[in-house]
């Protein structure tokens, strides 16, 4: 299972077509309310450990963020070994607050 920094995952997805690649933010759903990455989706974690296989297809990557990188590395571990072609974003929402340089959203 890899990890890749905020910019290189949405450089990943903007050279993707939309159907290889998708972004999931795996936190609660009021926290990805109050501010998340435009065009993700928002499945938190509890989705990914106990019913992948309704949110995921195994010919599609998918790149896990969080708020800081915990949740979802455990939720990409969980996924890489069920087979899903899965990455773990770096630092999170933190990561992605600085990119755009923003203070966290939180």
């Amino acid at each position: 299972m890899d990890s890749m920094t905020i910019q290189d995952v949405l450089r990943h997805i903007e050279s993707a077509s939309t159907n290889d690649a998708e972004l999931i933010d795996v936190r609660e759903k009021d926290e990805f309310e109050a501010g998340h990455v435009p065009g993700s989706r928002n499945v938190p974690l509890m989705g990914v450990l106990l019913n992948p296989d309704n949110f995921f297809d195994k010919a599609k990557t998918y790149y896990l963020i969080c708020e800081s990188g915990g949740r979802s590395l455990c939720g990409a571990e969980h996924l890489h070994e069920l087979g899903f072609q899965v990455i773990n974003v770096l630092g999170g929402m933190e990561a992605y607050w600085n990119y755009i340089g923003k203070r966290s959203q939180a």
